[in-house]
């Protein structure tokens, strides 16, 4: 019931075992006490058997001497000789009743010396029989034991008790944790993260295929690694013009690509200048890799001033100045129609 169940059980176990010691030592003086008591009924028994002989011989001799009269008509000498010897044997008799006695007496002491020790080592009242406190201690050890039974049971219980609370904790942990990645903010992210980096890696592709040396850092934050540069890590403010436009071509070329491989549709999209600032080999290059994503559902608009572009277009709109200094269209107006 207290705050920390397996601390309490410990403590109940350890009281336990203080107890189950206690009475293991109780039940072996119990047990010695229980030989010392047998072992001085037997010296009691046989003293007894000593004092009923001694009594026997009395009797013996009492009726001995009720019996020796001698036959009426016996001389007064043979009396006296026969008195004299009832009376050595008499006193011979007595003489060793005595001894005997005294031995019954000094061996009583004994036991009563060993009795009252015996109590005091067991703290058994003087005037307490010792059936009284071993019946005791055999109903101790039996509570003792149905304690240990129940203790035994509360431990198994907080084992599984424990298992239980951690499985728990576990799959509370996982709950927590699904409900913060299906947040708005953290699944958000999570797509945004996932996207941005499939955009990344196909946008790679098409600019290490125009620049030779440039690709995408791999964090989604579309920072520029230099591999001729021991894969050097550049903000894109520090390219230069036709590489700035190099960079914004292949993301546009790799958002296409993504776009297609998720089932979307992107029909078209234009690319405002920048073209003028490519050396003739990344200008081929780049469209080289605009060619490889225009369909015939898609359209690509190119807006440039650039004339080696123009050749390479067939269908464009050409625009010129007019003498007020308007634009018109100077070709392709039948195109748009």
């Amino acid at each position: 019931d207290g705050d920390d169940p397996v601390a309490e059980v410990n403590d109940r176990l350890t009281a336990l075992d203080e107890a189950v010691q206690r009475l293991e030592d109780a039940r072996a003086r119990a047990e010695a006490a229980e030989l010392e008591r047998d072992r001085l009924e037997a010296s009691w028994s046989a003293l007894g058997d000593r004092r009923a002989a001694i009594a026997h011989a009395l009797t013996h001799v009492a009726s001995v001497l009720g019996q020796a009269l001698l036959p009426a008509g016996a001389g007064a000498a043979e009396l006296r000789d026969h008195a004299a010897a009832l009376g050595e044997a008499l006193a011979a008799a007595r003489e060793g009743a005595g001894a005997a006695l005294a031995d019954a007496e000094a061996a009583g002491r004994d036991v009563t010396s060993r009795l009252r020790e015996l109590r005091a080592s067991l703290e058994v009242d003087p005037d307490v029989a010792l059936e009284i406190p071993w019946g005791e201690a055999v109903e101790q050890r039996g509570v003792a034991a149905e304690a240990v039974a129940r203790l035994e049971r509360q431990a198994a219980q907080a084992v599984e008790l424990e298992r239980e609370r951690a499985a728990a904790a576990s799959r509370a942990a996982t709950y927590s944790q699904l409900y913060e990645d299906l947040a708005n903010t953290r699944f958000v992210d999570f797509l945004l993260e996932d996207k941005r980096r499939v955009l990344s890696e196909l946008a790679t592709q098409q600019l290490k295929e125009m620049t030779g040396r440039y690709r995408f850092d791999d964090d989604g934050a579309f920072r520029i690694v230099d591999e001729l540069n021991a894969d050097d890590v550049r903000s894109v403010d520090t390219l230069s013009g036709g590489e700035t436009f190099l960079a914004s071509l292949s993301l546009a070329l790799g958002l296409a690509e993504a776009v297609t491989r998720h089932g979307g549709r992107l029909r078209c999209f234009f690319l405002d200048e920048g073209f003028g600032s490519l050396d003739p080999e990344s200008f081929d290059r780049a469209l080289d890799g605009i060619e490889r994503i225009v369909r015939q559902d898609r359209l690509i608009g190119l807006v440039s001033h650039v004339a080696a572009l123009a050749d390479r277009i067939p269908d464009k709109i050409v625009l010129e100045r007019s003498d007020e200094g308007m634009s018109r269209i100077a070709q392709g107006a039948g195109n748009l129609a």
